[in-house]
């Protein structure tokens, strides 16, 4: 809980990575989310950080007709690697998570 009036949250970290690619699980299933653990449901919920309505139907959109499971997966990443990108000079410092601040 929260204590009453402004407070702060902070963290740090360092990441590593090797900088090889992410492994390969060709055989990976999808799984009906009835089928999932209760606990990992929270995972599936959409981010405040974009508009998951519109993103989501044109996931569905793009990748639709894939096969389910890791077929899904890698097209999903490779598109991703070849359409997105981050860029720090492209980053707005008045963009918000709550969609009723001014961007």
């Amino acid at each position: 809980m929260a204590p009453a009036g402004d407070f702060c949250l902070s963290t740090d970290g360092i990441f590593r990575d090797t900088g090889q690619p992410d492994p390969a699980s060709p055989g990976a299933q999808q799984h009906a989310v009835q089928d999932l653990p209760f606990e990992t449901l929270v995972f599936l919920q959409g981010s405040r950080y974009c508009d998951t309505d519109i993103l989501s139907e044109e996931a569905w959109h793009l990748f639709e007709t894939t096969d389910p499971g890791w077929p899904r997966v890698q097209a999903i990443c490779d598109f991703v690697h070849g359409h997105v990108r981050f860029d720090y000079m492209q980053a707005k410092g008045k963009r918000h998570a709550d969609p009723l601040l001014p961007r």
